[in-house]
């Protein structure tokens, strides 16, 4: 499915967005949002990275170096600086759920 120049600009935008909302939401319903790291990336990277022409699919990220993942959550270029939203340890459980995809 190829979405319009309009749709992307769209889910780009609804991205920071969503981001933002997550990080408002109560303490308690953060925990259960991100419990695993395949939880993580279904809530979080699968809306874009599930699907073609939204971005890198899981195949292309698996291609990826350990040190290319790490630096491209850290600079997202629609989601801005994740680092400030997962610690370090969580962003290698998500790399190392990448690298198991």
């Amino acid at each position: 499915m190829r979405l319009h120049q309009s749709q992307r600009k769209l889910i780009y935008m609804l991205i920071p967005l969503c981001a933002l909302l997550g990080a408002c939401a109560p303490d308690d319903a953060q925990k259960k949002v991100a419990a695993t790291p395949e939880d993580m990336f279904t809530e979080s990277c699968g809306a874009c990275h599930s699907v073609e022409d939204n971005g890198p699919t899981v195949v292309e990220l698996r291609a990826l170096s350990a040190e290319e993942l790490r630096a491209g959550i850290r600079n997202h270029p629609t989601a801005g600086d994740i680092s400030d939203r997962l610690s370090a340890a969580r962003i290698d459980e998500l790399i190392k759920y990448l690298e198991q995809q």
